[in-house]
């Protein structure tokens, strides 16, 4: 029996999960990307990468199929007291340069636009730095088959 379809937003948190992979190597990341749930927790040994989606909305439809968008974030978090910017700076370059290298994910979606980046530091008794960048992702179904891209 083969698997059974997977909806495109399925689809497309896989394909960021395995493109963002290489990162964990690259940068020294302790644990390997994963998806989360809650983007204030910081429990996981640090420096580490969880990706986050928002959910989705309908930004426009026609006799074909339906357009959609969601929102999906890239949290750093990490402990470094001598230059968290530099660290920041270069998070954000590597993982701008796997995403953008292919911003139709090999022609899954339209788009995967660079939406915003945000830096919080907590300088308490252990300095934490959380670094978001988020990408807006659309993309469009055929109607009544959210399996099946045009």
């Amino acid at each position: 029996m083969s698997e059974p379809s997977k909806p495109i937003k399925t689809q497309v948190r896989e394909a960021l999960g395995l493109l963002v992979f290489p990162l964990r190597e690259s940068l020294g990341l302790r644990d390997e990307p994963r998806w989360g749930r809650d983007p204030l927790s910081t429990r996981s040994p640090m420096p580490n990468l969880t990706l986050y989606a928002s959910d989705e909305t309908e930004i426009g439809k026609d006799c074909r199929g339906r357009t959609k968008q969601f929102v999906v974030s890239f949290k750093f978090a990490f402990q470094e007291v001598r230059d968290p910017e530099g660290v920041r700076d270069n998070y954000v370059a590597a993982l701008r340069t796997l995403v953008e290298q292919d911003i139709q994910l090999n022609g899954l979606v339209n788009i995967v636009d660079d939406e915003e980046v945000e830096f919080m530091s907590s300088t308490l008794t252990n300095p934490t730095h959380v670094l978001v960048v988020s990408y807006r992702v659309e993309y469009r179904h055929l109607l009544g088959d959210p399996f099946t891209k045009y």
